[in-house]
C-alpha cells in the first residue's frame, strides 16, 4: 500500500503496514496500541516519517529495507516521539546498495518529560555492493525524561571477498552468491514479521528489486 499523510492507531489496536513510500507520513499510536511498519524502498525518494507514541504502553516497530540500484538516491528522515510512559519503539533500517545508489538517513528519537520508562532504539546497517555506492547516518537523541533506555548504532560494510570466493569454489555463480548474501543480510528483519504470508511477500519484493534475481 501507499503511505498516507496521517494514520492513528486507536487504543489497543494491532496493525502491520507494508509501505513502498514514506513521503510525509505521520503516525500516532495511542494507549496500548502496537504498530509495525515495513518499508521497502527501491525507487529512491526524499521523505520524512513521523511516529508519535501518545499513549501509555504504545509500541512501534519500524523495519526499513532498501535495495538501491543504478543512481537511486534515498534521503530519509524518521522522527520517533515518545509522549507517554512505558512506550517502546524500534527503528531498524537496512540498506543494500548497488551501482551508484546512495542513502542519507537522519534518525531522531525524542523522549518527552512525561515519557518515563521509555525503551527506544535506532539502528542503520548498510551493505555496499559497489565502489560507487555510499551511505550516511545521522542519529539524534533528545532525552528529556530521567528513567529511559535509549540507544543508536550505525554500521557500513562490504561483501566479504573471502565469502564470495568460498561460494565460487563450490560452483556457485558470483551473482547468485551475491544474491544469497544480500537475502541473508535482510533475513534478521524478515524474521521479525510474524505473518508468514506477508513475510513471503516482502521477501519476493526484495528479490524483484535486485539488479538480478533468482527463485525463492
Amino acid at each position: 500500500m501507499k503511505a498516507m499523510d496521517l494514520q492513528t492507531m486507536k487504543r489497543g489496536e494491532r496493525k502491520t503496514l507494508l509501505l513502498d513510500s514514506l513521503a510525509d507520513t505521520h503516525f500516532m499510536v495511542e494507549e496500548g496500541a502496537r504498530l509495525q511498519v515495513i518499508y521497502i524502498g527501491a525507487e529512491g525518494e526524499k521523505a520524512r516519517a513521523t511516529f508519535e507514541l501518545t499513549g501509555a504502553g504504545a509500541e512501534l516497530d519500524f523495519l526499513g529495507m532498501i535495495v538501491g540500484t543504478g543512481s537511486a538516491q534515498f534521503e530519509l528522515s524518521t522522527v520517533g516521539r515518545h509522549m507517554a510512559p512505558n512506550t517502546k519503539a524500534r527503528f531498524l533500517l537496512q540498506s543494500a546498495l548497488f551501482d551508484k545508489s546512495c542513502v542519507d538517513f537522519f534518525g531522531n528519537l525524542i523522549v518527552e518529560p512525561a515519557a518515563q520508562l521509555t525503551d527506544t532504539d535506532l539502528r542503520h546497517r548498510t551493505l555496499l555492493l559497489s565502489d560507487g555506492a555510499r551511505a550516511k547516518s545521522v542519529p539524534s537523541l533528545e532525552i528529556l525524561a530521567d528513567d529511559v533506555k535509549a540507544g543508536h548504532a550505525s554500521t557500513i560494510g562490504r561483501v566479504d571477498d573471502e565469502l564470495l570466493f568460498y561460494f565460487q569454489s563450490r560452483g556457485v555463480d558470483a551473482q547468485v552468491a551475491t544474491q544469497l548474501i544480500v537475502m541473508g543480510f535482510f533475513e534478521s528483519q524478515l524474521s521479525m514479521i510474524s505473518d508468514e504470508q506477508m513475510r513471503c511477500d516482502v521477501r519476493k519484493k526484495i528479490v524483484q528489486s535486485l539488479p538480478f534475481s533468482y527463485d525463492v
